[in-house]
């Protein structure tokens, strides 16, 4: 009976193995686009910054400095009005938000 259990519980095993996917991290990756963030940020281009703090992150989704490095551009941004608290581009958002009006608001189709 009990080999019936092991051999059970170690199929199951390892059919839940092969169903995981393994996730490849570059520590010296991440470093180096951690980097080439906060060049770009002394260099005011936070749009290019934004851009190698996303790349760290993907190298290395673990790495707490990419994460930061990210934190800081993003408050940025935000800080000089280039984005929004939801993310997307002030200018956009605000083209395509309703203006407020007394008028109740009208929808089609209901």
């Amino acid at each position: 009976m009990k080999k019936i259990i092991l051999s059970m519980v170690l199929l199951c095993s390892f059919g839940f193995a092969e169903n995981l996917q393994s996730y490849n991290t570059s520590k010296v990756q991440a470093e180096h686009f951690v980097n080439l963030s906060r060049e770009a940020v002394a260099k005011n281009n936070l749009t290019l910054a934004r851009a190698y703090a996303k790349k760290a992150i993907q190298a290395d989704a673990y790495n707490k400095k990419a994460w930061e490095s990210y934190d800081d551009v993003i408050q940025r941004l935000a800080d000089e009005g280039m984005i929004d608290e939801f993310g997307a581009k002030a200018d956009e958002s605000e083209a395509a938000a309703p203006k407020a009006s007394g008028a109740p608001a009208q929808f089609e189709g209901c």
